[in-house]
């Protein structure tokens, strides 16, 4: 792969969230550290980097059964990560 996410993401402005599950299988948690690591050396005055310690790449609530539970059409997006991305969007695109 030709593209280095870590110098792309230096060079952005807009306010970045940042989100992994802890049990993400398919993208380490330590990918995410990385990246806001680079925008707090770029000197980006706003992210935030958060690990969900209990989900897995779908943002649901881990069973321990690796990628076969990705397959779960009644897999649910937890209600914290909800919650929490709701609360990150609302106080950055509410008016003042």
């Amino acid at each position: 792969m030709q593209h280095d996410p870590l110098a792309t993401i230096r060079e952005v402005r807009a306010p970045v969230l940042i989100v992994n599950g802890g049990q993400d299988i398919q993208v380490s948690p330590d990918h995410a550290q990385r990246l806001g690591a680079a925008l707090r050396e770029a000197g980006h005055p706003d992210y935030e980097v958060k690990i969900f310690p209990r989900l897995n790449h779908l943002f649901a609530v881990s069973r321990g059964e690796g990628a076969a539970e990705y397959a779960d059409p009644d897999a649910e997006v937890d209600s914290e990560f909800l919650s929490y991305l709701a609360d990150w969007l609302t106080a950055r695109l509410t008016p003042p």
